[in-house]
């Protein structure tokens, strides 16, 4: 494999995996400011919504960076 895909893949995964934990730490900073507004109320519910979808973006981001790096290690 020729070395600028190697380094692309490389940036790629590591913009990827940052990406994903900062997605992790935002959500976990969202649902530690709900919890402690108060109990839940259904007129709040967008913002639970921001918590989920913040987690499964994160936990997708380093998933997919996990994926690109086992490729790029097969590759070579």
């Amino acid at each position: 494999m020729p070395n600028i895909f190697k380094a692309l893949s490389s940036i790629g995964a590591w913009v990827l995996f940052i990406m994903g934990l900062l997605g992790l730490i935002f959500g976990w900073m969202i649902y530690f400011m709900k919890m402690s507004a108060g109990p839940l109320d259904v007129t709040e519910l967008s913002a639970w919504c921001a918590v989920d979808s913040s987690f499964l973006l994160g936990t997708v981001m380093i998933t997919l960076s996990v994926c690109i790096m086992v490729l790029r290690r097969k590759l070579e």
